[in-house]
């Protein structure tokens, strides 16, 4: 019969377990390198960037001058919220922040950049439907919806269903249907779902 190994200056049964947990050296059941470990996270859904997002490869000089348009634009809005600001300009102020937000929006086509195109009509139309300029609101989510559509289809219907209802609400059934027409073919090409419609 083997003796059980006593570390120095200490018995068996005096050895405690350190607070990081076992020591490195010996083996633990949960070890195992195909098991997974509860540190690791679970899946997410991807977190939705805005349009000021700095982009992960190298930044083209447009998307550096969209960047540069959108923060002005947030600028403005942020300067159009204060009491001072609502007081003097403060509708001025948020024009000027939908046409940055549209050029920004513009200079990301050039770009190539659609998802990022499309948030900055996004943001445009949110600021003309608080104006309540619901023409040029209406016409930015057309806008958004035409760049979503290559990369996004299911953004891209969000945007024409909600142009459709802005010019239902105006009167302009035309346009309204003219839109419906566009989610149908999205929804029948691209996404394969026809309830949607």
């Amino acid at each position: 019969m083997a003796e059980p190994q006593i570390p120095e200056g200490g018995s068996p049964a005096a050895e405690e377990p350190s607070p990081d947990g076992p020591a490195a050296s010996e083996p633990n059941s949960t070890d195992k390198p195909d098991s997974p470990t509860t540190t690791e996270a679970a899946p997410t859904a991807p977190k939705q960037p805005t349009a000021a997002a700095k982009p992960a490869g190298p930044e083209t000089p447009q998307e550096k001058k969209a960047r540069e348009y959108i923060a002005q634009a947030e600028k403005k809005m942020k300067s159009s919220q204060t009491f001072l600001g609502g007081l003097f300009g403060g509708a001025a102020k948020m024009e000027d922040a939908a046409d940055l937000y549209v050029r920004a929006a513009n200079t990301y086509k050039v770009a190539k950049k659609w998802k990022d195109a499309g948030d900055a009509f996004c943001l445009a139309a949110d600021v003309q439907m608080k104006l309540d300029v619901k023409h040029e609101a209406g016409s930015n989510l057309v806008e958004a919806g035409q760049v979503y559509k290559r990369e996004d289809p299911k953004r891209a219907v969000e945007c024409y269903s909600q142009a459709a209802e802005i010019y239902t609400d105006m009167g302009r059934f035309t346009m309204a249907a003219r839109y419906h027409s566009n989610i149908a073919e999205i929804c029948e090409s691209e996404l394969g779902d026809f309830e949607q419609v």
